[in-house]
């Protein structure tokens, strides 16, 4: 594969996010994970987008990983924090009350944007949470 890269002016970006990029689904002994998925720019396309980056986004309905490439800079919003989820808040019953009362209430749109919406309010929900 390199010599395939080399002759054709071919460069991988990297990536952040998960490492693997497919999974056969299963468990235990017989879990496979690979990084199968790649984003490859030529050198004319990396003079034209020196900083792009490819992000893989989580696996939730498929065995493969989603690729995000972000060609533009990103300039992050003053007062930008990362969220973390602490796992010790799953042995809190408030907690499983407060994402059951969101995620079971009604929400109308195509189902992406249902979704988004009810992972935007139980994120904003357990940030004042905590």
């Amino acid at each position: 594969m390199a010599t395939f890269l080399v002759d054709n002016d071919l460069h991988d970006l990297g990536f952040l996010g998960p490492r693997f990029t497919w999974s056969n689904n299963k468990s235990g002994n017989s879990k496979i994970l690979v990084r199968l998925d790649r984003e490859l720019m030529n050198s004319e396309g990396l003079r034209m987008a020196p900083l792009a980056t490819m992000k893989h986004l989580l696996r939730l309905a498929s065995d493969h990983c989603p690729l995000l490439l972000n060609i533009a800079a990103t300039i992050p919003r003053p007062g930008s924090r990362w969220f973390l989820f602490e796992d010790i808040w799953m042995t809190y019953p408030a907690i499983w009350k407060l994402v059951w009362k969101i995620c079971y209430k009604n929400d109308y749109g195509q189902p992406a944007e249902v979704l988004n919406r009810k992972c935007s309010r139980t994120l904003r929900a357990l940030f004042f949470w905590r």
